[in-house]
């Protein structure tokens, strides 16, 4: 794994929440992982797979109420066969020590409406 990546993984563990319950999902129909033991080897094989794809056009909003906040996302990235997609995530954060950490996170793919209904057929 490149370096970079090993520093990114790292650096999400650290804003990841301790709590065996958090809930992080990812675009993959398999990727409903519990807890942080559960994400890092997703995590480490996803950074290592797409650390050359450097994320374009981000738009993110946070807000926060006491000890609970919650941010959406979306970016650009374009893929090595010069297509672009959009990714898009949601978070909930809650404060564990000071800090901010995720207890729950969801990413997907947006996909036109009617390519889901085919695929669904």
């Amino acid at each position: 794994m490149r370096e970079t990546a090993a520093k990114n993984v790292q650096a999400i563990f650290d804003m990841c929440s301790r709590d065996p319950g958090a809930l992080f999902l990812g675009t993959a129909p398999n990727e409903w992982l519990v807890g942080l033991a559960a994400l890092e080897p997703v995590m480490r094989a996803s950074m290592e797979a797409s650390s050359d794809l450097a994320p374009t056009d981000a738009q993110i909003v946070a807000y926060e109420e006491g000890s609970v906040g919650w941010i959406a996302a979306q970016w650009k990235v374009r893929l090595p066969n010069g297509s672009a997609i959009t990714l898009r995530a949601t978070t909930v954060c809650h404060q564990e020590g000071g800090q901010w950490r995720a207890v729950h996170t969801h990413q997907s793919v947006g996909v036109p409406d009617d390519l889901v209904m085919n695929v669904a057929q």
